[in-house]
């Protein structure tokens, strides 16, 4: 109806599924450090959001990548899975309230997937928000992403609810 009435065209652009944790269930050990990503990061973190926007089908957030690096790093928001000291995996911490946090953009460049690296992130970031007094976590999946919802699944998330991201074009 609002189509018609004002001419617009509307079009699905993410469809995703909210998830809820409160109890982590933790991946097997791996031998590996966690790190607040700083300035000394920010290329990296520029890439490797791009890569994470693109894949997703997010393209219109490109342009917005350099300021969210920059309040990422500034708010100590944007975190990374080190292995052998090299940066495998990135992850951010965002949306709080008093009794829940988010994590989001989680991202594993190709030549790293399938190692449990995305797994170790999500799980010990997950942990560190439920350690700091939050009763629960949230994340954001595309529905039709099933690797990712089977990872986030077996940590312990569970679907409340989908969200669809709508965008409506005006001539």
């Amino acid at each position: 109806l609002w189509c018609k009435e004002t001419g617009c065209e509307v079009a699905l652009s993410e469809a995703q599924a909210i998830h809820k944790l409160t109890k982590v269930n933790h991946p097997p050990n791996l031998s590996c450090d966690i790190c607040i990503a700083n300035e000394r990061h920010r290329n990296l973190l520029e890439e490797w959001s791009k890569a994470f926007c693109v894949e997703c089908g997010m393209d219109h957030e490109l342009s917005e990548i350099p300021a969210q690096v920059d309040r990422a790093i500034k708010e100590k928001s944007r975190y990374l899975l080190l292995v052998d000291g090299k940066p495998v995996c990135m992850a951010g911490r965002a949306r709080e309230t008093k009794t829940g946090g988010t994590v989001n953009y989680v991202y594993t460049p190709k030549p790293e997937r399938k190692k449990g690296f995305a797994s170790k992130l999500v799980a010990k970031l997950s942990q560190t928000i439920l350690d700091s007094g939050k009763k629960s976590v949230y994340l954001y999946t595309q529905l039709d992403n099933p690797t990712s919802n089977k990872i986030y699944y077996d940590l312990g998330y569970r679907v409340i609810s989908d969200s669809w991201h709508i965008l409506f074009n005006y001539h």
